[in-house]
């Protein structure tokens, strides 16, 4: 092959390459391929797919509770939030160190959340510049985070996701509820397993909490419903967006109780738990999802709730 046939074969390659995480046919593409391995992912959608998706880095270790200062005027998550983005990511330019970026958080706080904390993130004189754009542009609410970052610079408002997105979607995880208060028990973790009705290796997506059906569901925090729906492996499920890139589902309902587009409030009962779709028993599939990634809902248990994926009642279900 010529040189000039190598350079057009590895310009080809490239553009394939980059099809594979930017574009719909590409996305879909690497879906039927995780699918295939037995990875269950939601299929991607097929407009306007041009990003390329990033794992949560949310372990468990992350999420385990971590009491905050009392004297602090930062809300307990929120400051526990800040604490752990900026020590494994690191501060904010203007600040030395973590610990300097926490205590000057703590010294710029006040009423407007959203405010304070953007400009401890990217400085007050850019975050002016960019609140007048919005406002020119008729925005009512320029300083929330999701209509303030259009009016900046990429590189900045990527800066902003990192650091008040971050924080805001950590603080909303951890705050998280338990969607059941009867007595109940894990009876499959997350992560990889056996899938018990298909027999091959599936990585499991949630948590199945073994109830009896009609158990109340409750909503692990507050937010917008954004589906309730049923198909033929989750049955009946309820969908709760949180804002802040944070959603919860909860699956295989005998009923809902709630409606797309209703706001609900943390603890209210949003449906009755069930044995609906692919279950071999009785129980609630309670999945959490940051920015399309799922995570490992078992840390966030009440502190007196003991059940734990090791100790099993019962046969596992899906």
């Amino acid at each position: 092959m010529r040189r000039g046939g190598l350079l057009d074969a590895g310009i080809v390659l490239g553009i394939l390459v980059l099809a594979a995480g930017s574009t719909p046919v590409g996305a879909l593409g690497v879906w039927g391929i995780d699918a295939l391995r037995g990875v269950e992912r939601p299929m991607p959608q097929l407009v306007g797919f041009f990003s390329f998706s990033t794992r949560s880095h949310l372990t468990a270790a992350v999420l385990l509770p971590v009491r905050a200062p009392s004297d602090s005027p930062l809300p307990g998550a929120l400051e526990v939030a800040v604490e752990r983005v900026v020590r494994t990511s690191g501060p904010p330019q203007h600040y030395s160190t973590p610990e300097a970026a926490v205590e000057g958080l703590r010294q710029s706080w006040h009423e407007d959340h959203d405010l304070a904390l953007e400009r401890w993130a990217l400085g007050r004189d850019v975050v002016e510049r960019a609140a007048s754009r919005a406002r020119s542009a008729g925005s009512s609410d320029p300083t929330r985070w999701v209509e303030l970052r259009r009016w900046l610079p990429a590189h900045t408002a990527a800066e902003g996701d990192r650091l008040v997105q971050g924080p805001r979607a950590l603080a909303t995880v951890l705050e998280l509820a338990w969607p059941i208060q009867a007595p109940h028990h894990v009876t499959s973790g997350y992560g990889w397993r056996i899938h018990p009705t298909l027999g091959t290796k599936r990585f499991h997506n949630g948590i199945d909490l073994g109830v009896p059906i009609g158990t109340t569901v409750f909503a692990a925090q507050s937010g917008r419903i954004a589906v309730v729906g049923e198909n033929a492996v989750s049955g009946r499920f309820v969908v709760i967006d949180h804002d802040h890139d944070v959603r919860t589902a909860y699956c295989h309902l005998d009923q809902a109780n709630v409606t797309a587009g209703e706001h609900v409030e943390r603890g209210a009962p949003i449906g009755a738990s069930g044995n609906s779709g692919r279950s071999t028993g009785p129980h609630l599939h309670f999945m959490v999802r940051l920015a399309g990634e799922t995570l490992d809902p078992h840390p966030l248990r009440p502190e007196d709730d003991q059940t734990s994926p090791g100790a099993l009642h019962g046969p596992p279900v899906p």
